[in-house]
């Protein structure tokens, strides 16, 4: 059940509906976890008109809104509410309307039930950033082709990054980034109205806060010591619309690693550019590698942003998890 803070009259509706989508057959059971859509009745009767339109995408569910209000411990009540949806209540499918916030709530709740992640998981990409949508080839607000996999049943095995920081364990789809990169998610969350443009406008007005970490990286057993202005542990290319990992596969069993060194302002307005095209990788101050299992810690605690989530701090230990969910594509 979820935590004392949910709103008992609202559960009591969410488990009536779950309920009646058990006596559909057991392939056509399916939740939607909205966020964008909540504030947008037009995309909402698109999505419902789409759904009913093929019998065995129809989930006759109702939208349920994932807000951040009304947090858990921290959490949010979406990821307990798609536990139970695959745990207890045997949906076959999750499809999440909106962002990598949206993604980030979903794949943690299914990483997070009793069965693990059996089911397949799809994303309507409305949000913000839709990084990782862009990897699987799904554009922002295309939601009659990003709902045709769904329809067909296709699916592709991908990575899933694994962090532990403290007592806590994090799961993600696109990046997990921390020093600059996180203070500038940080920003980029209070301008959310002016979609990727806010992750621009964080980056010029964090640059007047620059400074570097003492960072310990072990890579695969190898340790490297470096003072970092960031560091980025990609499991796709995109972040935003910043190709911060242009060689990173989905499904390659290994995360791509991003750390910018010591770097003086002008030269990182300089270099901030480049990231649009995948260039920065060129610059001296820049290092990549790959690695299946990485382990992070720092002179002084800095905050993690897995996903675009702020969550966690270092040290920290990142596992990528070869091929362990099955996405819509």
């Amino acid at each position: 059940m979820p935590g004392p803070r949910m709103d008992p009259e609202r559960w009591g509706r969410v488990r009536t509906i779950l309920e009646g989508a058990l006596e559909r057959p057991p392939d056509q059971r399916a939740a939607y976890l909205d966020d964008t859509c909540g504030n947008d009745q037009a995309l909402r009767r698109e999505v419902s008109e789409l759904l009913a339109e093929d019998e065995t995408t129809n989930p006759q569910l109702e939208f349920l809104d994932q807000s951040p209000t009304g947090r858990i411990f921290g959490k949010r009540p979406a990821q307990s509410l798609v536990g139970e949806w695959v745990g207890d209540y045997r949906v076959r499918r999750v499809i999440g309307t909106g962002g990598m916030g949206t993604v980030f709530e979903a794949v943690n709740g299914l990483f997070r039930n009793r069965a693990g992640p059996a089911v397949p998981f799809g994303v309507l990409p409305m949000g913000t950033g839709n990084s990782f949508s862009r990897d699987l080839g799904l554009e922002r607000g295309k939601v009659r082709e990003a709902l045709e996999p769904v329809a067909g049943g296709d699916t592709r095995k991908v990575d899933v990054g694994r962090c532990r920081t403290g007592n806590r364990v994090l799961y993600y789809l696109n990046i997990l980034g921390l020093g600059f990169v996180s203070d500038v998610t940080a920003t980029a969350a209070r301008l959310k109205l002016l979609g990727n443009a806010s992750y621009t406008i964080g980056v010029v007005y964090r640059t007047a806060f620059l400074g570097t970490f003492g960072l310990e990286l072990e890579l695969d057993g190898e340790v490297i010591e470096r003072d970092a202005t960031f560091l980025e542990i990609s499991n796709s290319r995109f972040t935003a619309d910043f190709l911060m990992a242009p060689e990173a596969k989905i499904d390659d069993g290994l995360l791509d690693v991003t750390l910018l060194g010591k770097i003086s302002r002008r030269r990182l307005l300089r270099l901030f550019p480049s990231v649009f095209r995948g260039e920065h990788v060129q610059y001296p101050e820049v290092e990549t590698f790959t690695a299946q299992r990485i382990k992070v810690a720092s002179d002084q605690p800095k905050i993690l942003s897995p996903d675009g989530e702020l969550i966690g701090t270092t040290p920290a230990e990142v596992t990528c998890l070869h091929q362990a969910l099955d996405v819509f594509c």
